[in-house]
């Protein structure tokens, strides 16, 4: 679903995109390495939820000059059957992964010539996401973050030619937690 506005100073830009779709299985039976059937609710197709919402605003308030800003969230969560005692398959957890994104810039024309200025801000998340109560409730999390900066000249000094020169510092790093997560459904043994 998008929704955009536009006006003579500013712009909006929205986005909603859903998806979803549930585990399942030919039948309830497998094979093992001998040849023997058993019964399982382990799944063929994994299934999951995704949402990613996006805005941005664009700004103009000269001829000029141009701002923008802008962010965006995304979420994923598998849906995998539930692990048993009475039969095999199923698993103690789901896999969860989120994001955020911010970003925000500038654009100022002189002439032919133009300077932007742009930082991008990233963040992830993923890891576990228990289901049933379990002794072996090991949760590894892991965070990443970047951090982007670009300032860009765009400069056309020769008629059908164009020189840019960009400096571009980035800062990113991975962080891996072993704590509970922020959410869960169901408490240690």
């Amino acid at each position: 679903m998008n929704l955009d506005v536009s006006s003579k100073y500013l712009d909006s830009h929205t986005s909603y995109f859903h998806q979803e779709a549930d585990s399942y299985q030919n039948n309830g039976k497998a094979v093992d390495a001998d040849g023997k059937e058993y019964e399982t609710i382990a799944p063929l197709f994994i299934g999951f939820n995704s949402n990613v919402i996006n805005q941005r605003f664009d700004i103009k308030p000269a001829k000029n000059f141009s701002m923008y800003a802008g962010g965006s969230y995304s979420y994923k969560l598998t849906d995998r059957p539930d692990s048993r005692t009475d039969i095999t398959g199923g698993s103690d957890y789901d896999m969860h992964s989120e994001g955020w994104r911010w970003e925000a810039g500038a654009k100022y024309k002189f002439g032919k010539h133009s300077l932007l200025l742009d930082f991008v801000n990233d963040n992830y998340h993923y890891g576990n996401l228990y289901q049933v109560a379990t002794k072996t409730y090991d949760v590894r999390n892991k965070f990443q973050k970047y951090y982007e900066a670009e300032l860009k000249g765009v400069f056309h000094f020769y008629d059908k030619a164009t020189t840019i020169s960009s400096t571009r510092p980035t800062i990113a790093s991975t962080l891996l937690r072993r704590k509970l997560p922020s959410i869960h459904r169901a408490e240690c043994l």
